[in-house]
């Protein structure tokens, strides 16, 4: 899915935009004994810190946030075990010192129960002070450990070992004091392998040289006697070597654990200034072509092309007209238009205010402008006699063919399969029975597991109740698996999900729709929702975002980025652009 954009007025500066509760991220950091922290921490967001810690350690950790003009606290610290359990009370682990401009929190002896990566989870209040701007991260870790371990044995005990990382050096000795002569008869691997390894023997006893630790685990050592020997006492010593890293570690923006993808606020917004109503976004590999609907004496369908910056292209300066009256004839007015790029060509779809009438055309992506008209490269009807008048219909693709979705009452649509040349394949009839829906659909084809991933709601009226359906399509539009309901909150109506987007990279779909605050126009709130790649909803993926006028999402996903058009109800269209973490 590619697209392109028209003159736009109202450019927002490249600034980031903070709208509270739409991020979905950490900030993070791996630390290594001797390490530094430094970097960048947003404020709201959560800090997740990783560190290794063989059993027995104890960590020394300072954390600092600087930055805050108030006085910044600490609302949560807590530490996960390697198995990710909530390790309980860990609150008496650490002590805060508070002030203006740097706020620290100190974790003291805390003592590892197994070897492996640990988490601190940390939450300032951050989020509760106005306008705050970009904090600072600081401190430092050290490990707290015993490097040289010494303990006597004999034949009722031949077995000793200790927490190791990855990195660290060990060497064991044994030494006889009383009885036979001892020597070292395996390492034990953390995965209870037993394997003899090279020692020296001694006056009274054996050595080994130092060997690299391969995982982070408990590693050990069995001991027998040399054969004749009888049995007696003997001193066992583990000397061990730490990997130590100075340096400094940076904190970066991750997301949290189980989540693919997360939306990150919008970084840059525009305007249409030549249109009103829903816009059509469509990149066709390099630039954006954004459509929107003009008004006046003969409404038609203008567009203008853009970069991924969404300012208009050089030598664009005027909207080009992909549809106008000649297209639908002298007793007929264009209502609406969507908008796709498929098969290296643009392709739209629009229909009349009568209901009755749509039709489809194509253009090069190079196409040219003649006295202000796009060159078509194909156009043909899809319907002129509606059985039901057409209201928020939908046009899709499988990147080859294309398909636009008409609603007919009761439950369902009448779905128009075209080839890249416009000649028909055929109208498929979805919905109804088990399946049924209304119109307001949203459709995103997934590539890899070639399917439509369709997203409708009950009713398109703002006064119903209403929910979201999720059915999935083969590319000719046979179901496949169950209608589904996962968005289906009591309280409010839940319509309009014309915005879904699936990212081939994470294999999460990103659907947008709208929660209607006007009772008359149905323009409300627009809603984001995440789901994962076994269609299950990312935790704390439902955010609503600013504004209550809005309505007809559409949205694509380019390169590292999400953009989300919407109509307003008092003003032009608005296109954003989020940047996305995966």
């Amino acid at each position: 899915m590619r697209h392109r954009s028209i003159a736009l007025t109202g450019l927002v500066p490249a600034c980031l935009l903070v709208f509270a509760g739409i991020a979905r991220a950490e900030t993070t950091a791996t630390l290594a004994d001797g390490q530094h922290i430094t970097g960048n921490v947003p404020p709201g967001e959560v800090i997740r810190l990783h560190f290794p810690l063989p059993v027995g350690a104890q960590p020394h950790l300072t954390f600092a946030v600087k930055g805050s003009p108030v006085t910044l606290s600490f609302k949560r610290s807590d530490i996960y075990d390697p198995d990710g359990n909530l390790i309980p009370d860990t609150g008496r682990f650490f002590a805060q010192k508070l002030r203006r401009g740097k706020s620290t929190l100190k974790l003291r002896d805390f003592v590892a129960a197994k070897s492996g990566m640990y988490q601190l989870v940390i939450e300032t209040n951050s989020q509760n002070i106005p306008r705050l701007a970009m904090l600072r991260a600081a401190g430092k870790l050290k490990i707290k450990r015993d490097t040289k371990i010494r303990v006597d044995l004999d034949e009722n005990d031949l077995r000793l070992g200790t927490g190791l990382l990855v990195g660290d050096r060990i060497r064991v000795k044994v030494k006889r004091l009383t009885g036979g002569m001892p020597t070292i008869a395996a390492y034990v691997t953390p995965a209870g392998e037993l394997r003899p390894p090279p020692q020296k023997t001694t006056r009274n006893g054996a050595k080994t040289s130092y060997f690299r630790a391969t995982r982070d685990a408990e590693h050990g050592f069995e001991f027998s006697y040399l054969p004749g020997s009888t049995e007696g006492d003997f001193r066992v010593t583990l000397q061990v070597r730490p990997l130590r890293s100075p340096g400094t570690a940076v904190m970066r923006l991750a997301n949290a654990p189980g989540v693919p993808i997360s939306v990150r606020d919008a970084d840059r917004s525009t305007t249409l200034s030549f249109g009103s109503g829903a816009p059509g976004v469509a990149y066709d590999g390099s630039v954006f072509l954004i459509s929107a609907r003009r008004t006046g004496a003969a409404p038609d369908v203008a567009a203008r092309f853009f970069n991924r910056e969404l300012f208009s292209l050089p030598g664009t300066p005027t909207p080009v007209v992909l549809a106008g009256q000649a297209d639908v004839g002298p007793l007929e007015t264009i209502a609406g238009h969507r908008l796709v790029y498929a098969g290296n060509q643009y392709a739209v779809a629009f229909w009349t205010v009568s209901g009755s009438s749509a039709w489809l055309a194509t253009f090069d992506r190079n196409f040219r402008a003649d006295a202000g008209l796009a060159s078509k490269t194909g156009f043909a009807p899809v319907t002129t006699s509606a059985v039901t008048p057409i209201v928020n219909p939908f046009l899709t693709t499988d990147g080859d063919r294309l398909s636009f979705g008409v609603f007919v009452s009761p439950a369902g649509h009448d779905v128009h399969v075209y080839e890249a040349d416009l000649q028909a394949v055929g109208t498929i009839e979805i919905g109804g029975g088990a399946y049924g829906h209304g119109a307001g659909a949203g459709v995103a084809w997934h590539v890899d597991d070639e399917f439509f991933e369709f997203w409708a709601p009950d009713t398109t009226s703002p006064t119903l109740p209403s929910d979201l359906h999720r059915q999935r399509y083969t590319a000719l539009w046979q179901p496949q698996g169950p209608d589904e309901r996962p968005v289906a909150d009591a309280a409010v109506t839940e319509t309009m999900s014309t915005a879904v987007v699936h990212d081939p990279e994470t294999d999460a779909t990103i659907v947008h729709y709208v929660v209607p605050v006007n009772p008359v126009t149905g323009d409300g709130t627009i809603h984001r929702v995440i789901f994962d790649a076994n269609g299950d909803l990312v935790p704390g993926s439902d955010v609503a975002l600013p504004g209550s006028d809005r309505n007809r999402p559409t949205a694509v996903i380019v390169g590292g980025s999400l953009y989300l058009g919407s109509s307003r109800t008092d003003g032009p269209p608005l296109i954003e652009r989020y940047p996305l973490l995966r």
